[in-house]
């Protein structure tokens, strides 16, 4: 799974309006090592959540229907809402940053305004 161009460009413009893009890594590579170390990396760890949110909204086989696109171009195109611009999922992206700045926030590294 991967996430589309808007979603991805979505997700790093919520991270950027909570000041959070000077703590994201720099290539994959660092990425990684940050994970493994336990590193604060708000896009990983918004990524991650965002990932484990729609994995648990439509189950595992979500990752065998989706395969390499979009899941939650998957989830908005399959709730069910009349109009996905109001459904829950829509909301996931800033909801994930907002998590990803309550980290930083307790973590020291921006302070509670």
């Amino acid at each position: 799974m991967r996430f589309c161009t808007e979603h991805w460009s979505q997700l790093r413009t919520a991270l950027t309006e909570r000041g959070l893009m000077v703590f994201v890594s720099g290539d994959g590579e660092e990425a990684a090592r940050r994970l493994v170390e336990n590193e604060f990396d708000p896009l990983m760890m918004a990524h991650n959540a965002l990932i484990s949110n729609l994995l648990g909204a439509g189950g595992i086989e979500t990752m065998l229907v989706v395969g390499d696109g979009c899941p939650l171009c998957h989830a908005l195109m399959n709730c069910g809402c009349v109009n996905p611009e109001t459904c829950s999922y829509a909301t996931w992206i800033n909801r994930a940053a907002d998590d990803a700045l309550a980290v930083a926030r307790e973590r020291g590294l921006v302070v509670s305004s």
